[in-house]
């Protein structure tokens, strides 16, 4: 039976209904019609609200994935933010610097203009004295020869038998004749002969001296220096007996009392060091400093022993790195008394002791005999081994590596002198004291201990303090008596 979309809505009348067509034919169009009215409404219905529901939706807005971020603080957070703080210090190092050596250059270009006008102002200074003297001689000789042509007897006067030989005082006004000299009684004259006119310079003022800021160092002075010979510094227990040297290149002038400066740049300073383990540094005492000063355009050198020390870090003594080497050779010693140990256990464990009316009696058991011989022959090697690494260890002392190129500031403890003049005096003195100290260490330790007068036991010094005592004091007296020339820095 044929079937079209247009019977669905084609319904046939009950007049023209086909009386032999069947009842259910009909009831199934009708089924059909129904159903796809239903779809299309249906369809209908949520095309409707699939259109609303685009047109009243709001709009969408497309944002990119956020990033996904770790954790805040990291284990490695406090290097990182250590080593940027570093980083940032070592910049404004950098910076400042960079900015001391220009104004470390701008100080040496002013010191070397103000050098070089002080000696054309000496140079002037020296010219217009010698033209003071020369006019000045110019002028005794144009009086001299005026009292000669005046005939004026200034000295012993030599002639015959009846002419008398005598001295007058020099009148430098002369006769008052044309009334140019005031009213002065004119000399009387000699008789004509050889006269003869003397004339002295004043005495030159002696110039006393004084120390300043350019011609001495006073106590308490420090310069910055840098480590250039570097050392190991023994740190054992008889260390302070043990120093090694070290030198020390000064990098600064020098910083003395109330601010000023001093100009010992670039000199040589050496030292000898010790180390102590417990601080972890290195204890310097200086002994000798070296420089070359440029004076007028001579060469002059210094070199002169100093005491002083070494800071490091606003602490005394020179920071640096601890290094224990025996550490293998005290667990070698320990195993050998392990050693010793066991020998003597298994000594013991082979020999029975009897204790009766003869004393103690040790006996070995036949059949122990080979075990006491090797645990006998065991301590002995072990006591052997651990008295052997005990004296190897002994050698091997702590040290403390002092690195070069380390900043210390040299502190000098006792003031000195920079200028040629008073170096010879200085050394004498330092001497003098050494020498002075060395001796009295010749002394009785009983009777420094029982509080009596320290009286030397050495009979050579005996012999040798009145010869010390008796040159020291002839040096003096030649020192005093012997005219120095002092000159102005």
């Amino acid at each position: 039976m044929a079937f079209s979309f247009s019977q669905l809505f084609t319904r046939k009348s009950a007049d023209s209904l086909d009386s032999d067509a069947p009842l259910d034919v009909d009831n199934t169009a009708t089924r059909q019609r129904n159903w796809v009215v239903f779809g299309v409404l249906l369809t209908t219905l949520g095309a409707s609200y699939g259109a609303f529901k685009l047109i009243t939706a709001p709009p969408v807005i497309y944002t990119d994935t956020p990033p996904e971020f770790g954790a805040v603080i990291t284990p490695d957070f406090s290097d990182k933010d250590t080593q940027s703080a570093l980083q940032a210090q070592q910049q404004d190092i950098t910076k400042l610097t960079k900015e001391v050596y220009s104004l470390t250059r701008q100080r040496d270009s002013l010191s070397d203009t103000l050098e070089r006008n002080l000696s054309q102002l000496n140079k002037k200074l020296d010219d217009t004295l010698e033209q003071v003297q020369t006019q000045l001689d110019n002028n005794m000789d144009i009086i001299n020869t005026e009292f000669d042509k005046r005939g004026y007897n200034t000295g012993s006067t030599t002639g015959n038998d009846n002419q008398s030989n005598t001295t007058e005082p020099l009148n430098p006004f002369g006769n008052t004749d044309d009334g140019r000299y005031g009213d002065v009684s004119p000399p009387r004259q000699s008789p004509p002969g050889i006269q003869t006119f003397a004339y002295r310079y004043p005495d030159t003022p002696k110039i006393p001296y004084r120390r300043s800021s350019k011609n001495y160092v006073p106590t308490g002075s420090f310069v910055t220096a840098i480590l250039i010979g570097a050392a190991d510094a023994n740190a054992g227990v008889n260390a302070q007996g043990d120093t090694a040297p070290i030198l020390f290149r000064t990098i600064h002038d020098g910083i003395l009392p109330n601010g000023k400066r001093s100009h010992i740049k670039d000199c040589f300073v050496t030292a000898s060091v010790y180390g102590e383990i417990s601080s972890n540094r290195g204890i310097a005492r200086l002994q000798r400093m070296s420089c070359i000063f440029d004076k007028n355009g001579t060469e002059e050198i210094l070199d002169i022993p100093v005491k002083g020390t070494a800071f490091n870090f606003g602490r005394n003594g020179i920071r640096g790195t601890p290094v224990m080497r025996n550490g293998k050779i005290i667990q070698m010693a320990g195993i050998s008394g392990l050693f010793t140990g066991l020998g003597d256990t298994a000594k013991n464990a082979s020999s029975s002791t009897i204790t009766g009316p003869a004393g103690v009696v040790s006996t070995i058991n036949p059949s122990d005999a080979l075990m006491n011989m090797g645990g006998s022959a065991l301590e002995n090697i072990g006591s052997k081994l651990a008295d052997y690494y005990i004296k190897l260890a002994e050698q091997y002392h702590p040290i403390i590596e002092l690195n070069p190129g380390s900043i210390a500031n040299l502190v000098f403890l006792e003031g000195f002198p920079l200028d040629a003049d008073k170096i010879a005096e200085y050394e004498q003195r330092v001497s003098g004291a050494d020498i002075s100290q060395t001796v009295a260490n010749f002394t009785n330790p009983l009777m420094s201990m029982m509080g009596g007068q320290t009286v030397p036991i050495n009979p050579l010094a005996n012999q040798l303090l009145p010869q010390l005592n008796a040159k020291a004091q002839a040096f003096d007296a030649l020192r005093q008596t012997t005219p120095t020339v002092q000159k102005p820095y």
